[in-house]
């Protein structure tokens, strides 16, 4: 995530800030049948080298049936 980021800042970035991700979404199943029923956008950053912003357009109109609100940025 940190790919374009000068390298001491982002060595400052992993030392005092990096946590381990809570395995909690990993381990158990979302516990509801379906999303509530309340408006969903979706913000893309249009630079992103970790999830590739084509591959996102695509998930966002499979899964949310519309096109996701862009800005220039990674992620």
């Amino acid at each position: 995530m940190l790919h374009d980021a000068p390298a001491d800042l982002a060595a400052e970035f992993v030392a005092e800030h990096q946590r381990n991700q809570a395995p909690t979404p990993f381990g158990k199943p979302w516990p509801l049948d379906a999303w509530s029923n309340v408006p969903t956008r979706f913000l893309l950053s249009s630079d992103d080298g970790f999830f590739p912003p084509e591959f996102m357009r695509t998930m966002v109109a499979e899964h949310l049936g519309s096109r996701p609100d862009e800005m220039p940025g990674d992620h």
